[in-house]
């Protein structure tokens, strides 16, 4: 199984952690701009930590993944 399939399965079993839910559903129901984009970045690391927990094999993988999303949402914060 290659890294991507395998982090897609891994962040489905991250995902049945409660209080990751709860961060998602934050960063969901965030209505405002500033709010949002912290409450993304929250999950996100909460997200990455998780899966470099349950699979230690992908921690380049997650680290390479991680620092483009959280790069994509300082971009999409700049545009404001």
């Amino acid at each position: 199984m290659d890294d991507p399939a395998k982090f897609k399965a891994v962040k489905g079993q991250a995902m049945e952690d409660p209080a990751l839910l709860e961060l998602k559903n934050k960063a969901d129901s965030e209505v405002d701009e500033a709010g949002a984009n912290k409450a993304l970045m929250d999950y996100n690391r909460a997200l990455f930590r998780k899966v470099r927990e349950i699979e230690p094999s992908l921690t380049d993988y997650a680290d390479r993944v991680e620092q483009s999303m959280t790069k994509r949402i300082g971009a999409e914060k700049g545009r404001e």
